[in-house]
């Protein structure tokens, strides 16, 4: 037919998200697409999304790409992301600048990495955002051969008592000791930083298996009381037919005599 396929479908899919939505509207609605479908998801949000959604299907989309080594890429999808970047709240801008930090860093703009390193330092509202900045922040400052700075940014790091601080400074101090040629160092923070990933990937399995177990035993007592409901109600329903079956009884019994 005539007209753009691609508009008709994005406008299909908005039709079919109200019917259900209509139809289940206590669930939530996840649409989840791969390859050519993510194309599509991204060209739905950028139309009827909102800018929070929107930036979120691209830097996760730039991360993809960061980790597929295909940096071009990335950027292409933070500098869209950039188009909403003053409808999106601090977090958000954050991860924008990271990307953007990243990015330089890989071609070696290290100024321009800095300004942007800096950036999602200051806007970062969670210790992981805050500690991916200072990373950045970091192996910039290593590259220009400012180990008075690296060792700043390692004791802002020092100064957070949470483990992901601690993860992303012995990634920092491993850079720095590597860098300047002192191998053993860097082998040590190395093997810290391992131990450190095995606590908490163990911590988090951890953490993952007491919510499944959570949610078990949550299901179970759900189970239970809808059963014990049930039997209730198939008491009283029992209770009603047989008031019914006496008073029936005690009727025609009255009326016969």
């Amino acid at each position: 037919g005539s007209g753009n396929a691609l508009d008709t479908l994005i406008e299909d899919m908005q039709r079919l998200r109200h019917i259900i939505a209509k139809r289940y509207e206590d669930l939530p609605y996840f649409m989840i697409g791969v390859d050519f479908g993510s194309l599509v998801l991204l060209k739905y949000a950028m139309t009827y999304g909102k800018p929070e959604h929107i930036v979120d299907v691209l830097v996760n989309k730039a991360n993809t790409f960061f980790n597929m080594e295909l940096p071009d890429s990335a950027r292409n999808a933070t500098k869209t992301a950039m188009l909403y970047y003053h409808k999106v709240g601090r977090g958000q801008q954050s991860v924008i600048q990271k990307h953007l930090a990243h990015y330089d860093l890989l071609r070696d703009s290290l100024a321009s990495a800095e300004h942007h390193a800096y950036q999602a330092f200051m806007l970062a509202q969670d210790s992981s955002a805050l500690g991916n900045a200072l990373t950045l922040l970091s192996q910039i400052y290593t590259r220009q051969d400012q180990p008075e700075k690296v060792r700043l940014v390692m004791s802002m790091m020092s100064k957070k008592n949470n483990s992901t601080m601690a993860y992303n400074r012995l990634l920092a101090e491993t850079h720095l000791h590597e860098t300047h040629g002192d191998y053993r160092k860097a082998y040590e923070s190395m093997l810290r930083l391992k131990a450190l990933d095995d606590s908490l990937y163990s911590e988090k399995t951890h953490t993952d298996i007491i919510k499944v177990q959570n949610d078990y035993d949550n299901a179970v007592l759900q189970l239970d009381r809808a059963r014990q409901r049930y039997r209730y109600s198939v008491v009283i329903i029992a209770l009603l037919l047989l008031l019914f079956v006496l008073s029936y009884w005690y009727y025609r019994r009255n009326h016969l005599l």
